[in-house]
């Protein structure tokens, strides 16, 4: 009996692995393909073909290609957020602002088809995101939160990521404008003293 039981085990063990080997390859594919041309070209025959297995795995892995999105914009939000936190360590809040919106346009420039993604991305359905997805917003957001604690020590916590996600979003504009050209075609150095200028302004007007 236990070594049926153990066999059984084993065999879910080496199933576990195949599936998550699937969806580690999955994942990479999808990166891939929306670095080189955009979330636009994500379709699963091609995803399959660069993952090495057929179409129907993918759907063993992922229930739809809205979940292996949002997996892949995970990634990208956790990358954001590894920038973010590389910032060098500054004393003053609105320093520490500056050093923020520097580090994501950087970002945002370097990688922009994978940064856009996240923003693109609809999913089908109206499905709201998942807790692991918002979990990584909710890092993401907490970088700005530290300094405006410093700004405005009154705020309470749930004032206070409102107005992180705020901030975040009026940087987030200016440089989504920015390097699409919409408004102005803008060189880098060009955008980033527009940010700075805006950030400058944020910071002083939410000093006591």
């Amino acid at each position: 009996m236990n070594t049926v039981q153990d066999n059984s085990e084993h065999r879910s063990e080496k199933s576990l692995k195949r599936l998550d080997g699937l969806r580690a390859r999955l994942v990479e594919a999808a990166e891939a393909v929306i670095d080189a041309h955009g979330l636009h070209a994500l379709r699963a025959r091609a995803l399959a073909e660069a993952a090495a297995c057929a179409v129907g795995a993918i759907y063993q892995a992922y229930p739809d290609l809205d979940a292996l999105v949002l997996e892949v914009n995970g990634r990208t939000l956790d990358a954001i957020g590894a920038a973010l936190l590389a910032t060098r360590p500054r004393k003053k809040p609105a320093n520490q602002l500056l050093g923020l919106a520097d580090a994501y346009l950087d970002y945002a420039a370097a990688n922009r088809r994978r940064w856009a993604a996240v923003f693109q991305h609809r999913g089908t359905g109206g499905q709201p995101l998942t807790p692991a997805f918002a979990s990584r917003q909710a890092a993401l957001f907490q970088h700005v939160e530290r300094p405006l604690t410093q700004l405005r020590p009154g705020l309470s916590a749930p004032a206070c990521a409102l107005l992180a996600r705020t901030v975040f979003a009026a940087v987030h504009g200016v440089v989504a404008l920015g390097l699409d050209g919409t408004v102005q075609p803008m060189a880098l150095a060009a955008l980033r003293d527009q940010v700075r200028l805006m950030v400058e302004a944020l910071a002083a007007g939410l000093e006591p």
